[in-house]
């Protein structure tokens, strides 16, 4: 039996947030949450509890599409990156304040952005096989770089570790196969590897200790990195139609939520594997979906592709 849709929804703005859309960030409290547009090139901060704009950046230089968007820790800063792979930092206690650019110097783009704890530093990963670190004090050069075999999807901080998603491309098809790696921050040797197989989307949790992966045939699998063996720990039934393009942790990692080209999002019980809340027949397909992790309770936002960006929860 189909079960029937148990999310209250809230839309941002009037009518279409963006020309399009194409990305989604909640800040780590959840007090704020940032969305980036597909056609209209820009990235605009919305109050959560009042859906007030906050700030509305400028359209992206060159008109690039945004390619990735985060928040520091402490809701101080937001950082953008676009096509162009200029990485912009906007100070968000200082709204008149200027943005702060990196010109990065990735060949290939960048997939991931973090902060630092202090909010000081800020590390980029892209496709190039390149991770960088880079100092807000000194801009001009990055600080370190990690040099990797394999294009980077995404990037974690973990407890004296670095996770790294890799991903390459056997076949030349838009799937590709990744392999998950926690590297030591003091050696940066591999502490371990899971090859997750063909894939759309996968993600990290906060902790680093789940890997979530959705396959071609819009099957989940999640991992625990923290295992030498059995690292395989849930395989969860097929439930969407069509690609899953967001894997999202919630609920202090107890939950993930997913959305999809199919117009609907669901959310999963880690322990079990099973659905147990979902939203369907929205009116576009999910392009973008976020969560706040380490909060108690499911709250996700979404951007869709005709440009609206809506809350659940």
């Amino acid at each position: 039996m189909e079960k029937k849709d148990d999310f209250a929804r809230v839309n941002f703005g009037t009518c279409h947030s963006h020309d399009g859309g194409r990305l989604v960030q909640f800040s780590p409290s959840g007090r704020l949450l940032a969305s980036a547009g597909g056609f209209d090139f820009k990235c605009v901060v919305w109050d959560v509890e009042t859906q007030a704009i906050q700030l509305s950046d400028n359209k992206s230089a060159k008109n690039c599409w945004f390619t990735a968007l985060a928040f520091g820790p402490h809701d101080q800063h937001i950082c953008s990156t676009t096509k162009e792979n200029t990485i912009s930092i906007r100070d968000l206690r200082d709204r008149s304040a200027a943005s702060s650019a990196i010109r990065s110097g990735h060949s290939s783009k960048i997939n991931s952005l973090k902060m630092s704890d202090d909010e000081q530093k800020i590390m980029s990963a892209s496709e190039d096989r390149q991770i960088k670190l880079w100092d807000l004090r000194n801009l001009s050069e990055p600080v370190e770089r990690v040099r990797v075999d394999h294009p980077v999807r995404q990037i974690a901080f973990g407890s004296k570790t670095l996770a790294i998603a890799l991903e390459w491309n056997p076949a030349a098809t838009e799937l590709g196969v990744s392999e998950f790696r926690a590297l030591s921050s003091d050696s940066k040797k591999t502490r371990c590897r899971i090859a997750t197989g063909l894939h759309t989307t996968l993600q990290l949790s906060p902790s680093t200790e789940l890997v979530a992966v959705a396959s071609p045939l819009y099957q989940l699998r999640l991992y625990n990195t923290r295992r030498i063996r059995e690292r395989l720990i849930c395989c969860c039934a097929p439930e969407h139609s069509s690609r899953i393009v967001g894997a999202q942790f919630a609920a202090q990692e107890k939950c993930l939520i997913t959305g999809s080209y199919d117009r609907s999002i669901r959310v999963w019980d880690i322990a079990t594997g099973k659905p147990t809340r979902q939203v369907t027949n929205l009116e576009d397909v999910v392009m973008s979906l976020s969560t706040i992790p380490n909060s108690p309770g499911i709250k996700a936002a979404a951007i869709l592709a005709n440009g609206r960006v809506c809350m659940f929860g």
